[in-house]
């Protein structure tokens, strides 16, 4: 019997998540223990276990899915335009309160590669719609190292200032910052 895909597990597994989410909008990351999560999940210890090393070992997990859904809005379009960039900063917005907690923890060095291994080819599209030429490896890489940080910084800021913006008015900017050419 295969217990990860057992409905009982997943529910379990799900509730524990929640339960980090929760918790995550009263406390930070470094204050939460395996005590807090069952209480809030409703669960015991055992069942906390069954799933998880301890709770690192949970926010390593939620950061992957994290990461595994940014990957998925990459890929759902094909394209790097205001439309992708708008509904990853509607994802982080919706998600702010575990986003903020990992800018706090992991420093987003995870988001950042994450941008440049999955962005590379849209990237370089977008790059050539506004200079007019595609760049090789090494120089995609810089361009995307540029970008990956301002955006980090960007929605790093959009995060502490609890995101008074609206998710349009960041893409405002950041198309404002690319439509700039430096003379």
């Amino acid at each position: 019997m295969n217990i990860q895909n057992n409905s009982r597990f997943q529910f379990t597994e799900k509730c524990i998540e929640l339960a980090l989410e929760k918790l995550v909008k009263r406390k930070t990351i470094d204050n939460i223990s395996v005590k807090d999560i069952c209480k809030e999940a409703g669960i015991n210890r055992s069942s906390f276990y069954a799933h998880y090393q301890d709770v690192n070992d949970l926010i390593i997990k939620t950061e992957y899915k994290l990461a595994q859904k940014f990957t998925q809005l990459a890929l759902k379009n094909k394209s790097f335009d205001e439309n992708f960039i708008l509904n990853v900063l509607n994802y982080i917005k919706e998600n702010k309160h575990l986003y903020l907690n990992y800018f706090k923890t992991n420093n987003s060095s995870g988001l950042e590669k994450l941008i440049t291994d999955n962005l590379k080819t849209p990237m370089n599209n977008f790059l050539f719609e506004y200079f007019g030429k595609h760049y090789q490896n090494n120089e995609l890489t810089l361009h995307l190292k540029f970008f990956t940080g301002g955006l980090k910084n960007l929605i790093h800021y959009w995060l502490e200032t609890d995101c008074k913006e609206t998710p349009e008015y960041l893409v405002r900017i950041i198309k404002d910052e690319y439509k700039q050419e430096l003379k």
